[in-house]
Formats: C-alpha cells, structure tokens, sequence
C-alpha cells in the first residue's frame, strides 16, 4: 500500500519544490515589494524556465506543462499569502517627488546647461555690458553649431550608458564611452575647422570667425564631458564641474582682464577655459571608469558587441539629439539673416525676448523624472494586481496615469509661462534701454517663444515615454517636421523680407507640429501599454 503512494507523494514533494523556487525567485525582485505571476500561462513559463520539460512532467503523472503549473499556481497563492514580503520604509510623497524632481534637473544636466548656455551666451545682455555686435553675432553661431553636434553624441552615449550602468556593467560603459567620445572630439573638431571656413567663406572677419570656431569647439567638448557624468548619475560631480566652471570663468575675466572684455583676447581666454575643463572632466572620467572596471572585472576578458550593431542601434536617438537643438536655434538663425538683409547678424530685439522664453523649460526638466521614476512600482503594483486576462484594464490604467501626467506637465507649463512673463517683461523693460533693443518686438517674440518652449518639453517628455518602450520613430518624425515647418518659415521671412521677428511664428507652429506627433504616438503605445512593454523588453 505504502508503495503505490509513493509516486504521490513524489509529486507532491516535486510540486511543493517548484512552488517555493518561484516564491524564492519573487523575493529576488529588485523592487522589493514581492512580485506573483498574473496566470497559469506565467507559471508555465516559470516551470519550463527551470527544467520541467514535457517528459518530466509526464513523470509526475500529468498529461503536459499546464496541468502542472495549475497546481503550482494553487500553491503560490497559499505560499504568497503566508508569506510577509518586507517592503522598505516609505518617505512622504511629497519628499519622495522632490528628490526626483531635483534628480531629474540634474540628470537632465547636459541638456539643462545647453539651454542655460544658449540663454547666456545668446541673449542680448551681452550687448547691454559692452560687448560688440561682431562678437555676439559670431559667439552665437558657435554656440548654435556645437550644439547640434554635441547634441548628436550625447544622445547616443547616453543611450547606451544607461543601458549598461543599468546592469552595473563598467567595462562595456568604458569600453563605449572611450569610443563614441573619441568620435565625437574628433568630429567637433572638423566641424570647428569647417565653421571658421564657411565663416571665412561668407567674409566675416578672420579673427572674429575664429572666435566662433573657438565657442563652438569649447562649448561642445564641455557639453560632451557632461554626458557621462549625469548617465552614471555622478550629480554631486556635476554640480562641482558647474560651479568650478564658473569660478575659473570668473577668475579670467575678473583677476586675468580686470572686469573688462578686451576683444579678442578676453573671448578667447574664456573659451580656451571652458575648452581645457571640459577636457579635464573627460580625461578624470575616463580614469574614473577604467578603475571601475578593473575593479568589476573577474577573468579579464572582455567580449563586445559589433560596434556597428551599438552604432545602428542608437542612430535615431542620435539624430533626434542633434534635431532637437536644430529646433530651437534655427528660427533664430533666420531672424539673424532677416536682419543683417542676407547675411546672418545678431539680432538683439528677437534674442532678447527667444532667449528669455527658453528659460520656461527649464522648471519642465526635473518634471519628467519624477512621473517616469513612478512608472516601474506603477507597473510593479498593477503586475500583483491583474492577471493575464485582465489586459484591458491594465492597459486603461495606464493610459490614465500617462493622461493624467500630461495634463500635470500641461499645467505646470502655463504655471512656468505665467511666472515667466511677468519677469522676461521686467528684464526686457531694464535691458532695452541699455542696450538700444526695440523693447516692442523683444516683448512679442517673449510672448510667442515660451509657449512654444512650453510645447516642446511636453512633446520631449512624451518622447521620453517613447524612448522608455524602445519606439524613437515617431518622435524622429515630429522634430524633422518640426524642424522643417520652423526653417520653411524662416526662409519664407528671408525671401519675403519680411518682419525679423517672424520666424518666432515658425517656431511656435514647429513646436505645436512636434508636440502632437509625439503625444499621438505615446498615446498609441501606451493605450496597448502590454503590448508595447512586451515588444520592448
């Protein structure tokens, strides 16, 4: 009798052991927070996972895999819900979202000091403290072209990095970093060479093109050496970077020039100091990584992808990196053509107000990561919840959460524009008489500029959704168009000698074209949420 119960009680002992390895496997998750299949499907793939194969299972008396995990499944339910997974100690939501607001400021920090940047270096302050025109003008179009090609690098680092920081992988973080970084030196440097020549070409001043050359070459390597530093989430690093930047900026026009802009030699020390701090981040983070993978290193061997494979994988996110930038300077190159009649020129009435505008975005930045960093417990939550049957209403919550995200971006930038305004009118008041700026323009084009910065940092973090779920064509559709409606625009005004400051209407029609392409499409993905999770993961 003892023997004919034997095979029975086999099973039993042979079920109870797969019951406790998938709870063991639950308690693994790097959420904490214990995560059950949804399904007997999902236990059927666990099972399979760990060896039952049809003819073990067969063994134990079933007929296949699914009658198996169906007792399984019964189990997990009676081992889950005896067993207390401990969950970490809760912060106040409020707490909670601040810390990701300001990490998302920082981790945004390349991007964030390009618009900084561009604002600074672009603005018409400059002309109110006694810098000429010719400097602004050729500053400016340094300024303009860096970003666009640091913009194309970093992109395509950061993609990549946060790929492998993600798995704690620093030999291939080094092993890419080293490689993107020496292109991307290398090509700021030619297009460095190839702005002093079209410069050249278009008879601006010698000494003046090479001062372009040289902001677009110090701006870029400063803006490359930042990448690294927010995709390994060094933001105490990058805040010293910054204030050490500024301190030695400082330090040259304060103690090497005594607080006067003696051109070009004053121009020229600031960029090379920008220039050699940007390459001293680089070289300290790249020794910084080295030692990293040493010390994550075991055997010593190190087996990378194809590099063409890493290269193909990231070219969209790459262009969409150098278009973005290309969106936001373009309209103010046309309005610089209109204004020096066919010839690009500083325009200090559109700068003053597009420049102010830009800043709209900045309080935007950090808003992003702190509705992404709620999507994985998010999903987490709702994995514990819904079962494989359940895909619709998995899917309806969130796309409620992504539409109630929008809309709190949504509000949080006409918050940005209304305090905005009050201020950029207030500067334009005080610097136009200064600076002989029409405060009349300079005040329309603030209106028309920050909404549309506004809509493109709901159209970027409706992309950033889209990045999220691996999907970058519709957000690389939306800023080409964007970029081509903002320029089409501009060279209507150019040709038609038109006002200088229409090309900000440009702009606004770009940037609305731009935010309901990416919008639309993150709409679409996240209403097939499990689907779309699927196909990216």
């Amino acid at each position: 009798m003892l023997d004919e119960l034997r095979p029975f009680e086999e099973r039993d002992r042979q079920l109870e052991s797969a019951a406790r390895t998938i709870v063991t496997l639950c308690k693994q998750d790097k959420f904490g927070k214990g995560w059950r299949p949804k399904g007997v499907d999902e236990v059927a793939i666990l099972l399979e996972s760990l060896g039952y194969s049809q003819e073990v299972v067969q063994e134990l008396w079933y007929d296949d895999l699914f009658a198996m995990a169906s007792d399984v499944a019964e189990l997990l339910e009676r081992f889950i819900s005896n067993e207390k997974v401990g969950r970490p100690p809760s912060v106040a939501w409020f707490v909670q979202a601040f810390k990701d607001y300001a990490t998302g400021s920082l981790y945004s920090g390349p991007w964030l000091a390009a618009v900084i940047g561009l604002f600074v270096f672009g603005a018409a302050f400059w002309s109110s403290t006694g810098n000429s025109l010719a400097l602004s003008t050729t500053a400016s179009l340094g300024i303009f072209s860096s970003l666009v090609v640091s913009g194309f690098f970093s992109q395509a680092v950061a993609r990549k990095l946060i790929f492998y920081y993600l798995q704690d992988n620093f030999p291939m973080i080094e092993w890419i970093m080293r490689r993107f970084m020496l292109r991307a030196v290398l090509a700021l440097i030619v297009a460095s060479a190839g702005l002093l020549v079209v410069l050249w070409g278009l008879h601006y001043d010698r000494m003046e093109s090479v001062l372009g050359a040289s902001f677009m070459l110090a701006a870029g390597l400063f803006q490359l050496s930042l990448g690294p530093l927010y995709t390994t989430r060094r933001f105490g690093w990058l805040v010293g970077v910054g204030a050490g930047t500024a301190l030695a900026t400082a330090a040259v026009y304060h103690i090497g020039f005594h607080g006067k802009v003696l051109e070009p030699f004053e121009p020229l020390a600031v960029a090379a100091t920008v220039a050699v701090v940007g390459m001293a981040v680089m070289l300290f983070t790249s020794r910084w990584m080295h030692a990293e993978a040493q010390r994550t290193t075991s055997s010593g061997q190190l087996y990378p992808p194809s590099w063409w494979a890493i290269t193909r994988s990231v070219r969209p996110y790459a262009i969409f990196g150098a278009l973005y930038f290309a969106a936001i300077v373009v309209d103010h190159i046309g309005a610089g053509i209109v204004y020096g009649h066919g010839r690009y020129v500083y325009n200090p009435d559109y700068e003053l107000g597009a420049d102010l505008g830009l800043l709209a975005m900045v309080p935007l930045t950090g808003l992003i990561n702190v509705i992404l960093e709620r999507l994985p417990p998010l999903l987490l939550e709702a994995s514990t919840r819904y079962r494989i049957g359940a895909e619709a209403t998995f899917n309806m919550q969130i796309t409620r959460y992504f539409v109630t995200s929008l809309a709190a971006f949504a509000g949080m930038g006409v918050l940005s524009y209304f305090v905005l305004l009050p201020i950029g009118l207030h500067l334009i008041e005080h610097t136009a008489a200064a600076a002989g700026v029409d405060a009349h323009q300079a005040r329309v084009v603030l209106y028309v500029a920050a909404p549309a910065y506004v809509l493109l940092m709901i159209a970027l973090f409706s992309a950033q959704v889209l990045f999220f779920l691996s999907r970058p064509l519709a957000p690389l559709f939306g800023i080409v168009l964007a970029v081509c409606i903002v320029g089409g625009v501009s060279f209507a005004a150019v040709q038609g000698h038109a006002s200088s400051i229409v090309p900000v209407y440009g702009l606004l029609a770009g940037m609305f074209a731009f935010c309901v392409t990416a919008v639309s499409g993150a709409y679409g993905a996240i209403s097939r949420f499990a689907y779309s999770y699927y196909a990216a993961y």
